[in-house]
């Protein structure tokens, strides 16, 4: 009776090994998929590179006057330091403050930054797509 018992235990583990090969076969297979799927992903992201990116703004944003001047650049033009000043009724210096300040929380927290200043033209412009666009106008 304990040859039986063997034989059954030795058929056990052969079903157990011939299980084993066909998952390590499929996990091969499932790897090769991804590792195409990854390098079409990088493919698509080079294209698409050149649009901007997206965020959701409201939530680096603390008081109105930081609501305020990311309102004045939804109209998808560069804006001067001077020029945003007088629309705010505030000083350059006080601008550029919360410029950088909302720049850094940014980030800080998603590693781009909204503003961007365009040394040639001497302007600032924001370079992300803002979801939260209509909620903040």
């Amino acid at each position: 009776m304990e040859f039986g018992k063997a034989g059954e235990k030795v058929k056990r583990e052969d079903r157990q090994r011939a299980g084993r090969a066909v998952l390590v076969t499929k996990l091969g297979s499932i790897e090769h998929r991804l590792t195409a799927i990854e390098k079409h992903l990088r493919e698509i992201a080079l294209v698409t590179g050149a649009k901007k990116r997206a965020i959701v703004l409201r939530s680096f944003l603390q008081d109105e006057l930081e609501h305020d001047l990311v309102r004045r650049f939804f109209d998808d033009q560069p804006h001067r330091t001077p020029e945003l000043a007088l629309l705010m009724d505030t000083n350059r210096r006080q601008v550029l403050r919360i410029i950088r300040r909302i720049n850094r929380r940014v980030k800080r927290a998603e590693g781009v930054e909204p503003f961007a200043f365009d040394l040639g033209k001497r302007t600032w412009q924001l370079q992300l797509e803002i979801i939260d666009r209509k909620e903040l106008q």
